[in-house]
Formats: structure tokens, sequence, C-alpha cells
């Protein structure tokens, strides 16, 4: 009876991992990885023991990752029976989900056709239409598509082509744009741009402005952009700073005066808030401090090359140039902490971690254990463009960092899972014959009979081997392309399988051709790059939908 009970609670507990990807929270998103069209798919199902399959109009295929495996030639929709056994419906099937998640849909509606979906740890298996959709789950939710997110605050998101409060865009006086920080201290918001837009409680609860009434703006003296913002220590004036200066003004904005000036007006002065007698800023190279006492300034260091992010926290203040990461000791010592690449903005989110923006993806450092790991590869971020919450007390962890082309957004806690993403996969069947081998180099030399044996183990070995490399090992007469000329002329059917089929490839080799690239990803962007084109030459909306394989729901809906 107890081990029974055991069984059970094994199972329900295995049964709420299978379907937590059907069920995917606010920090979950997914990106297309391939669409299958050939044969006509009925319907797809998913056993107790995690095994996907798909009735076709070709017979029943098991679903591996992008890949399909014959099962059996019947053919029809298909249930799962008792034994965890895919069996054709005799009786029509009975159990679908219309509709669901036809948002995701990026081709045109056949009529109102049933949906079958399926989740797994990594993939959501998407059927409709006699196609299969397969994407890819990823830990973290992508918001504001097509914008360029220039900076983040709690409740103000800017960007270059608005200003958006709690996900709603502002209306004049608010500016078109921004090109420095918003930020949020007290009851009060902050559009740090030309001039600096002031929010006051009113404007930041109703989201509607009202000049000089529930906001206003400061004007730099010279007209400058306004980067930035913080408040004083006795939170009843502010220091801002511009392109060449950091200028102290009162609570009203109707005083001001210039702390400190330098010349060179290529990189904005940053601002280091945290300790609670001065501020540190940097100018150019140059990490300074200005005393809150009695506003004067004084340079604490000078690096070789210009600083272009800076945090503070646990008496030390971290800085980055584009190539390195550095600590500056609470006794006044310099630390190289690690060499970095295009890099641009820095942040921390707890005591011991730090993420890094670049031109090249988003950075984690551990600073205990001194390592650096990609968070998000190949993605372009802006410069400032980070965001964290992080409360422990109150069990708020949201980080959102703004690239070039939209807004991430993730949990303190997805960061093992983004980084292990991102790390080499160990090849599980050669760590195996690793193993074989060494434990059969050891029984060598405690037993000589089993030379033989060790001998034939590794001849095995590297026969595996030699299969594996060529799996894995490019066709040289394909090229990257070759084959993106095939999509091009095959736009509207084009997926994985197509291209396996066409080029005679493995799914390895074709993703070793296009690497660092998804072939789902560029049968995406090039299908996103034909409907700009056709846009520009102002073709109907239902030419390029046929061309492009796109719906039209999801072409209305679609900025280019």
């Amino acid at each position: 009876m107890k081990n029974s009970m055991i069984k059970v609670v094994l199972l329900l507990a295995l049964g709420f991992l299978l379907v937590s990807a059907e069920s995917r929270g606010q920090y979950q998103d997914t990106v297309l990885n391939a669409v299958i069209s050939k044969p006509f798919f009925y319907n797809i199902q998913k056993s107790e023991g995690n095994t996907l399959f798909a009735g076709t109009s070709e017979g029943i295929f098991e679903i591996d990752d992008v890949s399909l495996r014959p099962y059996s030639p019947e053919k029809g929709y298909i249930t799962i029976n008792k034994k965890g056994e895919p069996i054709i419906d005799k009786n029509g099937i009975k159990f679908h989900r219309s509709n669901a998640y036809s948002y995701l849909l990026p081709y045109p509606e056949m009529g109102s056709e049933r949906s079958y979906y399926v989740g797994l740890e990594n993939l959501f298996y998407l059927c409709s239409g006699g196609r299969l959709l397969i994407f890819d789950i990823l830990p973290y939710r992508y918001s504001f598509p097509n914008h360029s997110i220039r900076s983040i605050s709690k409740d103000l998101t800017g960007t270059y082509s608005g200003i958006y409060l709690k996900g709603k865009k502002l209306s004049e006086p608010a500016q078109p744009f921004t090109d420095g920080y918003v930020r949020q201290f007290g009851d009060r918001g902050f559009v740090c741009s030309y001039p600096l837009l002031v929010l006051e409680k009113d404007a930041m609860e109703s989201g509607q402005l009202r000049l000089d009434t529930n906001c206003f703006f400061y004007k730099e003296p010279n007209g400058l952009l306004v980067s930035d913002i913080v408040p004083a220590k006795n939170v009843w004036s502010y220091y801002v700073a511009t392109m060449d200066k950091l200028i102290a003004v009162d609570y009203s904005f109707s005083k001001d005066s210039v702390c400190y000036r330098k010349k060179d007006k290529n990189l904005p002065i940053i601002l280091i808030p945290g300790d609670p007698e001065r501020l540190y800023f940097t100018a150019g190279r140059e990490l300074l401090t200005l005393t809150y006492a009695d506003d004067k300034t004084s340079t604490v260091l000078k690096l070789k090359e210009p600083i272009q992010g800076a945090t503070f926290f646990g008496y030390h203040i971290y800085l980055i140039t584009e190539n390195a990461l550095f600590r500056y000791n609470s006794d006044k010592t310099l630390e190289k902490l690690t060499d970095l690449e295009q890099a641009h903005t820095l942040g921390a989110v707890l005591g011991d971690q730090l993420l890094i923006g670049s031109n090249l993806g988003l950075f984690h450092y551990n600073l205990v254990s001194n390592t650096l790991s990609v968070v998000i590869k190949n993605v372009e971020f802006n410069r400032g463009a980070l965001y964290s919450d992080y409360d422990q007390t109150k069990s708020v962890d949201n980080i959102m960092v703004g690239s070039i082309n939209g807004l991430y957004t993730f949990r303190l806690s997805d960061i093992p899972e983004l980084i292990a993403r991102n790390k080499p996969q160990v090849n599980a069947d050669a760590l195996l014959g690793n193993t074989t081998l060494l434990i059969s180099t050891a029984a060598l030399l405690l037993v000589t009979l089993l030379g033989f044996y060790s001998w034939t183990y590794r001849k095995k070995l590297k026969s595996a081997e030699s299969v594996i490399e060529e799996l894995q090992t490019p066709k040289e007469a394909v090229t990257r392309e070759q084959i993106e000329q095939y999509i091009a002329d095959n736009l509207q059917v084009a997926s994985i399988k197509s291209l396996l089929d066409e080029f005679k490839l493995n799914a390895p080799q074709l993703y070793a051709i296009l690497k660092p690239d998804k072939p789902g990803s560029i049968i995406q962007q090039l299908r996103l790059d034909l409907v700009k084109k056709m846009r520009e030459e102002g073709k109907p909306i239902n030419d390029i939908a046929e061309a492009t394989g796109l719906s039209l729901s999801y072409l209305k809906k679609l900025k280019t």
C-alpha cells in the first residue's frame, strides 16, 4: 500500500512537470524553430512517458525534437491507449483545443481548423491546418517587439518610438523618444532627454499629463541632452548629468549650479549613487567623487580607456570599459576582474552577481567564482537599458534589459537556466565511450588477460567517434548561401525537414552549417524581410500572405 501511494505521488509530480510547459508563466516566451508541412498532420498527442506522436496522412510518426520517425502505417487521428501507445481513434477525435495559441500561427488559417498543442521542457508543438509548428520555449518574456529600448525603470519604459508608463504610451507633452535614462524617485518620474521631463505623483498614477500642473520641463542651460538624474543625500535636491557637466538643482528645479565640467562631449557623465557621504561619477576615462557637504569634486583614478558603465555596492565600485571589468576596492586599489568585448552597461542584481550589457549579448559575472557566462547571446543591447528591482524582503526579482528590437524580462532565478542553455552540450555517447575506455585501461593494468578486450573496446570507440564526427561535420558541397537561397525560393513551405531532404543532410550537419543561427530563425527572418520589401513596393496584403506563408492576422499586427 505504501509503495502504491509513493507511485501515485511520483506520477502526479511527473504529470505536473510535463504540463508545466503548457501553462507558461509571465516569464516564458517562444520563438519559431521549424514548420513541417508534409505529410498532412491531423493531430498530436503526448504519452505518459513524455513521448510525442503525430497522426498524419502517411501514418503515425514519433516526434523527436524536430525530427520524425515512422511508427505505424495507420492513418488518421490518434489517441493514446492505457499502455501509452498511439492508436487510431475509430470513433473520430473527441479531444481538441480549438483556437488555442492561434496567435502563434504565422501562416494563413485554413478555415476554422482545430488546434492541438503539446508542451515539453524546452519545446512547444502546435498542430493546426495540417502543419506542425515547433517553437523553442525561452525562459524570459519578450515584449515591445520592433522597439529600440533606451532605458527602463519600475513603471517607465523609454524607447525611440515613445515613452511608456505601465505599458501605455504617453501622449504630449511627453517626448516622442529619449536618448537618456527614465528614472523614478519617491512619487516622481523623470524622462531624461532634450529637455528633462519631470512627472509628479498625479501624472505617474493617471498617465494623463497636464503641463505645468502635474508635469514640467527642465532645460539644461546650454540646451544639451540631460542623460541622467539622481537625488542628493537630503532627497530634496538632485544632481543632473549632461554630456559635459554635472549640475546641482533644487527640488523645484528653479535654481541650478554647475559642480563639474569636462571638455569631452562624446561620452555622457555616468552617475554612481550608493555611498552615503559622496556621489561617485565618471567622465571619460576618469572616476571622480563629489562630496555632498560642499559639492566639491576630485579625481579618484584614471583608466587607459573610456569608462562605459559603473555600479556601486558592497563598498566597492565596479567599472567597465569596452574590453574589461574592474573593481575599485575600499583600500583604493584597482583590480582587473575579466576581459570583455564591446561592453557598455553594468548593473548589480545581487551582492555577488553582475550583469553586463554589450553589443554581442548579455553577460553574467559571478564575483564568488570569478566566472563570466553568457545569459542571452547574439542580441545587441542598448547602453544603459538595464533595470533590476531585486528585493529579497518582498520576493521581487524582476530584471529587464532593453535591446535594439525589444525588451527582455526574466527573474534572478532564471539566470542559471539561461546560462546553461548557452553552454556547450556534452555528447552523452562520447562521454560513455570515454568512460568505457578508462575502465578498460585500468583493468588492463590489473589483469593482463583483459588486454584483448580492451583493444576491442578501443576499436569500437574509434569507430563510434568517426561516426559522430561524420554526423556533426558539415558537408563541404553545401554552403549557407545555398541553403538561404533555397529558403528564399521556397519561402512559403520552407522547413527544417525540407532543408534536410533537399540537401541530403542530417540535423547536426544543418545546424553546424548555419551556426550560430538556427534554421527556423533564418526562415522567419527571410519571411519578415520579404514582408518589408513587399510593403515598401505597395503590394496587397493578400499577395504578401501568399508569398511569405504568413497569416493575414499576423501581418496586420506585424510592424516592419
